[in-house]
């Protein structure tokens, strides 16, 4: 019985002995170098994170270039209202701006087109006299204006101008004419 309890004690010791160094081994494998199971005796760089940590939040659109209409005369018939567009840059290069503005109604001398240069951080505003046809019936006519400052930077805004009806002279005019 002496000797089953000495081999039993010896490969309980022996166990023992080989977890330890297992462990010692495992030890050394923490950080950056792991234990390779299929070479014992070699160390590999321990496999780097599969999932990036988040980067910062995307930046928005840098759009340096808008536009508003900012008004247009009322006016009758056979007159000239003059409308006005502002365009404004909100980025710190100057910009150079193609502009169009264009009408539903097909009046003489649409389209109009320009350029204008805006400094950076800047505000202009413009204003284009629009000659309102004889022809022309009260009521609103819808204006489109585009622009365009290159490398995909444009800008769009709409607006009208308002006819008026026919003008009745006031009472004293009347009264002379008869």
């Amino acid at each position: 019985m002496q000797v089953k309890l000495a081999v039993v004690v010896l490969l309980a010791a022996a166990v023992a002995a080989g977890c330890s160094r297992n462990e010692a081994r495992d030890a050394q494998g923490v950080g950056l170098l792991a234990h390779n199971p299929l070479a014992p005796g070699q160390a590999l760089p321990a496999s780097p994170d599969t999932i990036p940590p988040p980067g910062p939040p995307p930046r928005p659109p840098k759009q340096g270039l808008s536009l508003q209409f900012a008004g247009a005369d009322s006016v009758s018939a056979g007159q000239t209202s003059v409308t006005r567009w502002q365009f404004s840059n909100g980025g710190h290069s100057p910009l150079n701006v193609s502009w169009t503005l264009t009408e539903d109604a097909t009046w003489a001398g649409f389209p109009k087109t320009g350029t204008l240069s805006l400094a950076g951080l800047s505000t202009q505003t413009i204003s284009i006299p629009v000659a309102v046809p004889d022809s022309a019936l009260a009521g609103f006519y819808a204006l489109h204006m585009s622009a365009d400052a290159g490398r995909g930077r444009t800008a769009n805004a709409d607006g009208g101008i308002r006819v008026l009806g026919a003008v009745i002279p006031p009472d004293s005019i009347v009264a002379g004419a008869r």
